[in-house]
């Protein structure tokens, strides 16, 4: 790194404390209705986050009250100190001119992000081969330290850009500078006018945010605060994906992504939004997908009827962590097919011939003896009281319809794995008989009786393999597990056993009105009690990596667990089906950042990643089981060859010198 450029380590924490993770406006100070009045009518981005005020220890609510506790206080300017310092070091080694300006770049980066913002772009057009048009605009309210501020940028200005990028002219009797970096590329105006830094960019950008402020929030702006209410709010982003998406699908070449955009259902989404804050107890993010339209292919999920609150009866009130979601089988089947046909008509053809061929051979049918006969939701958890640690534990369970069809096509599936595992074993018992090789223990389907019921599982019995997956089918439940003894602990509850539902936090999800389509929920104080005892352990580690980057950070500076967890409770977080579109709603105790806007973004476009990366299916994996197991003999000689002894040679690579650091 040179002049002041973080390193790698550095980047990591400056992510973590001013990035995605950052809790801008934690605890938020009172808000500046200037901040949503220059959101214009027409906007393609908008993002705004409020003042950080001072957090109140006696606060009620526990996210303010942890981001008080002085050692975590003490936690953050720590880091942050030594960033700094690390930064001025690299400077002073490698440009020692360039320290003062580091020392204040970095106070006024705080500064500003701390500080009520406003940015935004407004117009966004496509010009052919150039660079596209853009027009937006940023203002912060900097109060006492304008006049500073503006000077500051003055003297960055005239000591680090070339002659005749930055003109001066007059805007509304105050001195502003335009910036021209390249003709084609947008202009950059920015000034100082009361108690507020505005940048503009584009033509006439600043005198449209300046006449945007003395006018109310658009409409877009005041709805999105309707939907998605929050009492005291620390940010709000806004992405109008509709217009997004416009421009920039036509011009995606990819002949089966113009196919799989509508086919999925993604281009009824018109906007992607978030607002965050604190409500009366804890940190509260609130994400609206807006749908235009019926929901069709990803989306049609979020019309399932949704959760009651019988409907997590599995799930005990000790889980640490779980899954409850409304889950229909088949009409999930009948929407990926959909897609792969729309997609592909010859892919789609593929698949319904291996499914027919499959369904021949296995003599089961796929829709009425599998898809129908399970039930629609789907329950997952990790309970500690049925052994489960963290994550080891977690179990699936489904509720069954139809037990019969379903019964009969899971013994014809187990006989025929099993006869198929047993004839790749003796193969391979037989290849390894003649050619001397290592008899390597081959995986087995293993089965026994527990409480009435047979409970089966993958014994792999290969050599670093944790896991045994295992299995039951109850008359009404399908239970699945990574071992079987939680399959063990789910058939010998008692009826002394309390369900989720019972715990507060999701208790009150099912209350005057109807429940999520899915829930996710976070146990956060146990898993506390887990994880944060090894973070000591893993810190130490990590501090010495810090170290080497100039970053002199010991372990002293982490906080007390006593200090974080008295202001823990669990997290939960709740997908809903609305008059607008898709929301998620999430409640937790650490404050989160800016990334929930993306997340869906990614969810969503994930199927196409993964049926780009997967191609079309070959027809050869849907042949018979026997054909699949075609082996070619190995020689000794090939399985285990013997590396070429060469004579010592002298190694042309020069030696490295090391040389210490100054400090």
């Amino acid at each position: 790194m040179f002049f002041g450029v973080p390193g790698p380590m550095e980047l990591i924490i400056l992510l973590g404390l001013g990035g995605a993770g950052l809790p801008l406006g934690v605890p938020p100070a009172e808000e500046v209705p200037l901040m949503a009045n220059v959101a214009p009518e027409e906007c393609v981005f908008y993002v705004t986050w409020a003042g950080q005020a001072e957090p109140d220890p006696n606060s009620p609510n526990r996210t303010e009250q942890l981001v008080a506790e002085p050692e975590v206080q003490f936690l953050v300017q720590e880091i942050i100190r030594q960033i700094e310092n690390s930064l001025i070091q690299t400077a002073q080694r490698e440009e020692p001119a360039v320290v003062p300006l580091v020392k204040d770049v970095s106070g006024w980066v705080q500064t500003l992000l701390k500080s009520p913002t406003a940015a935004f772009i407004s117009e966004v057009k496509m010009t052919g081969e150039g660079p596209p048009e853009i027009r937006g605009g940023l203002i912060v309210r900097v109060g006492e330290d304008a006049a500073r501020l503006k000077a500051a940028l003055e003297g960055y200005q005239s000591q680090f850009l070339p002659p005749g990028i930055a003109q001066p002219l007059q805007v509304a009797d105050d001195t502003w500078y335009r910036l021209t970096f390249d003709p084609e590329a947008p202009q950059i105006t920015w000034g100082v006018r009361h108690n507020y830094l505005i940048v503009g960019i584009g033509e006439g950008s600043v005198e449209a945010i300046w006449a945007q402020a003395a006018t109310p929030p658009p409409k877009w702006l005041t709805d999105l605060r309707e939907q998605l209410p929050v009492d005291r709010v620390s940010t709000i982003t806004y992405i109008n994906v509709k217009k997004l998406a416009e421009m920039a699908v036509p011009m995606i070449r990819d002949r089966d992504f113009q196919a799989f955009w509508p086919a999925s259902g993604l281009d009824k989404i018109t906007t992607l939004a978030s607002v965050t804050g604190l409500d009366d107890q804890g940190f509260v993010s609130k994400t609206l997908v807006g749908i235009e339209g019926e929901p069709t292919g990803l989306l049609s999920f979020v019309d399932a009827t949704p959760l009651a609150a019988s409907d997590l009866a599995p799930i005990p009130a000790d889980a640490t962590l779980a899954l409850a979601a409304r889950v229909n089988a088949e009409a999930i089947f009948d929407t990926i097919a959909d897609m792969v046909g729309r997609i592909s008509p010859r892919d789609r053809q593929q698949m319904d011939e291996g499914i027919a061929q499959m369904e021949q051979e296995f003599g089961i049918n796929l829709r009425n003896d599998i898809l129908k006969a399970v039930g629609d939701t789907v329950c997952v958890y990790n309970s500690p009281h049925e052994g489960g640690l963290v994550f080891t534990g977690l179990t699936a369970v489904i509720p069954v319809k139809d037990h019969a069809a379903l019964s009969a096509a899971h013994e014809k599936l187990i006989a025929l794995a099993k006869a198929e595992l047993k004839r790749a074993e003796e193969r391979y018992l037989e290849m390894a008989e003649e050619h001397g090789f290592y008899r390597r223990p081959q995986p087995r389907i293993e089965e026994f009786e527990f409480a009435g019921e047979k409970i089966y599982f993958l014994n792999i019995r290969g050599e670093g393999v944790p896991f045994a997956p295992a299995w039951c089918l109850t008359e009404t439940e399908l239970i699945g597990a990574l071992f079987p003894q939680n399959i063990k602990a789910y058939l010998s509850r008692g009826e002394d056993i309390q369900p989720i539902g019972t715990v507060p936090e999701v208790a009150g999800l099912f209350e005057g009105g109807s429940g999520p389509v899915a829930l996710v929920y976070v146990d956060t104080p146990k898993l506390f009690d887990l994880v944060y005892p090894l973070v000591p352990f893993a810190a130490q580690a990590g501090f010495g990596a810090l170290a080497r980057e100039g970053i002199d950070i010991n372990v002293s500076i982490l906080p007390s667990a006593k200090s974080i967890r008295k202001h823990l409770r669990p997290d939960v977080v709740v997908v809903r089906r609305n008059a607008a579109g898709i929301e998620l709603t999430s409640r937790q105790s650490l404050p989160g950042g800016a990334i929930a806007p993306v997340m869906p973004a990614v969810f969503l476009l994930a199927p196409w990643v993964a049926f780009r990366s997967s191609g079309p299916m070959p027809t050869e994996v849907m042949k018979a089981p026997a054909e699949m197991y075609e082996e070619r003999v190995i020689e000794k000689d090939e399985a285990y060859p013997v590396p070429e002894m060469v004579p010592d040679t002298p190694d042309p690579r020069p030696a490295y010198e090391f040389e210490p650091v100054p400090r």
